[in-house]
């Protein structure tokens, strides 16, 4: 059982290292829009944005590689039976599961929503370009999201079908 855990933690840390990747890419990006097109407004407001999203991205992706990284340490030394181990670990997934999820979406249809808004009825280029960031921005959050609500199912399908 502990073994799960384990490498359940061990992609959870792969998932924090693919955050911190996209968030320099994110930031890298803004930098080569500002670059070579600073005299644009459309893609001035897209790098604003970007960069904005990808410095937030890569703090949450250092934040969350640390967090995992105790989590995978402490779960080391667990001494508990298999049983214990599994419902310990069903009980978090219960808690964390439900409504972990639910904000982070709602933020992301808002900022998606935003960008529409902005790329629509923005009366600058500038505001466009915003507008096309946050609709960047907010896509690849919900694809993300949609990937780590898959990964947590799927973890938690095969905790529940374990026998101990």
């Amino acid at each position: 059982m502990k073994q799960h855990i384990l490498t359940y933690y061990q992609n959870e840390l792969d998932t924090s290292y693919m955050i911190i990747g996209l968030g320099v890419l994110l930031v890298l990006t803004s930098a080569v829009l500002t670059w070579h097109y600073s005299s644009e407004p459309l893609q001035k407001g897209i790098a604003y944005i970007l960069f904005g999203s990808g410095v937030l991205m890569l703090v949450a992706g250092i934040l969350y590689k640390i967090d995992t990284t105790n989590e995978l340490n402490e779960t080391v030394y667990l001494s508990s039976s298999d049983h214990e181990l599994l419902q310990f670990e069903m009980d978090r997934m219960n808690k964390v599961l439900p409504g972990s999820y639910q904000p982070t979406l709602i933020t992301l249809s808002l900022v998606i929503v935003i960008g529409i808004i902005s790329i629509h009825f923005g009366s600058s280029e500038i505001l466009k370009g915003i507008g096309i960031g946050l609709l960047i921005t907010g896509t690849i959050g919900h694809i993300s999201e949609s990937i780590s609500m898959q990964k947590n199912n799927h973890y938690q399908q095969q905790l529940q079908n374990l026998n101990f």
